[in-house]
């Protein structure tokens, strides 16, 4: 599921996984909970008891007559249901996919019976890539009101992309450079403009750039358009109240249910990022304050980048995060598909490493399950044939799901897990050791030689000690491919990249004032 889950997000399709009742569902359960957390599309089919055989207590009868394995996803899936016959099976299928492909995409389930699974059931008259083309929607009246009241009057304007801007990185660079506006993005939408672009301000809120963090809660901002973003608690500095520009923010989402759900908005607008920054275009006003505008917008772009950037370059033993996230920017080539997993090492990955094409980031940040980037990067390689993948993942997370690097070496997927071995659980150590010689010790792990596994496994496995052996251990992937580990012995107790976001954990947020 995590595969697929991974093969949906990079694909810009649907992912589909096939497993067996009862057993095979319940594993599936956190993966359901995490695609429907990210708004990730999954097909999820799966086998179960003959329909003559349900409620007599055949083995794995897991319908509604056995342990009903349908009822963990009434909340986790947007449509979950048991073929009855072999004639109903086509529309089963197609009710499942368009509520899989809804504005809000959702998993969804469909289990089918033995004796349906074998029958015929003719023609379905049916083309589900017809349902993948996206409906483009916008509410006019409401963008017009926010372009006249408030967008076209002002100078100091800055965006906040989020992942419902992902399909419309042409049209939201067009618009940026065509108004001189500035863009800061969410963890997930790192990249939709290039980091490295003049008008990139970088990442906005958990793990955030200077840049993006300055801007977007200066008190000389005026408005900020929220393209595709939930306003989210990370996405928002959680929920800062300094994240307030004197006219107001303009949130666009397809998903009327976001609007201002989180965060408070003043213009709420009903619509696709990309329909929405095309009709923006056309207003003639904004052009006028161009040049203003960008003279206002550098004084924030100009700023450093990174915080403790010095430590992206630090020789210390054992060896610091930062360098290990810089030294693997610098040897993957500018596509590279990167995947993060759930730790300390999101903090430090999401700070340090641009990203400069849209859909070349991937991580489940929702609920963000420990071990889900080294089998998402499994469906990620196979939807990029030809891309360079690379995984930035924990020892505690290869202890969950360590074992599927086997599935990317028997597929000889060219995919890198880049393994930060501390030899804890490195997030919630660094607040455990803090309470006593009990919780710290709870969260601190055998130091495993996860090389040495990988080889046992098929795949090429190096380890490292030493920062000047990065490069070496990262440019061998980087020219030769290949399913390849590298197992790096890093320091637990590293400073994360988090002070903006720790400082707003201590103040009340803007509910609460």
């Amino acid at each position: 599921m995590y595969a697929a889950d991974g093969y949906a997000r990079a694909s810009g399709k649907f992912g589909a996984a096939l497993v067996i009742g009862g057993p095979g569902v319940f594993n599936a359960v956190g993966a359901v909970a995490s695609a429907r957390s990210d708004g990730t599309p999954l097909l999820l089919i799966s086998g179960e008891t003959a329909t003559a055989e349900q409620g007599r207590g055949s083995f794995q009868d897991a319908t509604v007559l056995g342990i009903d394995d349908l009822r963990p996803f009434d909340a986790l899936t947007e449509y979950s249901h048991i073929v009855p016959t072999p004639a109903a099976l086509p529309q089963y299928l197609r009710v499942a996919f368009h509520a899989m492909l809804q504005v809000r995409r959702s998993p969804v389930h469909v289990a089918i019976p033995r004796d349906v699974q074998t029958a015929e059931v003719g023609d379905p008259l049916w083309n589900p890539r017809h349902s993948l083309e996206e409906p483009r929607i916008l509410d006019v009246e409401a963008l017009a009101r926010f372009a006249t009241e408030s967008l076209a009057p002002r100078t100091r304007v800055a965006i906040l992309a989020g992942g419902g801007a992902l399909d419309a990185a042409d049209d939201l660079r067009a618009f940026a450079e065509a108004f001189g506006v500035p863009v800061a993005t969410t963890f997930r939408a790192k990249g939709v403009l290039p980091e490295d672009h003049p008008l990139s301000l970088g990442m906005f809120g958990y793990a955030g750039n200077p840049p993006a963090e300055d801007c977007l809660t200066s008190a000389d901002l005026e408005v900020l358009l929220v393209l595709g973003s939930s306003l989210n608690q990370r996405d928002t500095l959680s929920w800062s109240a300094r994240l307030q520009p004197r006219n107001g923010i303009a949130q666009v989402n397809a998903g009327s249910r976001m609007l201002g759900v989180n965060f408070p908005v003043r213009y709420r607008i009903v619509g696709d990022v990309r329909t929405a920054l095309r009709a923006l275009s056309n207003v003639q006003a904004l052009g006028e304050s161009t040049s203003a505008r960008r003279a206002w917008a550098d004084e924030y772009l100009q700023r450093p980048r990174f915080l403790n950037a010095e430590h992206m370059v630090s020789d210390a033993v054992p060896i610091d995060p930062a360098r290990i996230v810089a030294e693997l920017r610098k040897a993957l080539p500018r596509d590279a598909a990167l995947l993060i997993d759930s730790g300390a090492h999101r903090a430090f990955a999401g700070h340090y490493f641009p990203v400069y094409q849209a859909n070349r980031l991937f991580s489940a940040t929702g609920l963000g399950p420990m071990g889900w980037a080294i089998a998402a990067s499994i469906g990620v390689s196979v939807a990029l044939p030809g891309t360079r993948v690379a995984v930035i993942t924990g020892d505690g997370c290869m202890l969950q799901n360590g074992l599927e690097i086997q599935t990317a070496a028997r597929h000889g997927l060219d995919v890198m897990y880049v393994v930060l071995n501390n030899s804890a659980l490195g997030n919630v150590w660094l607040r455990a050791r803090t309470l006593g010689d009990g919780p710290r010790k709870l969260t601190e792990l055998p130091t495993h030689d996860w090389a040495a596994i990988a080889r046992s496994l098929g795949l090429r496995g190096v380890r490292v000690e030493q920062p000047s052996e990065l490069a070496t251990a990262f440019g061998e992937f980087a020219e030769r491919g290949g399913p390849t580990l590298v197992d790096v012995r890093c320091d637990r107790a590293a400073t994360t990249p988090i002070a903006p976001w720790a400082q707003a954990l201590s103040h009340p947020d803007i509910f609460a004032e």
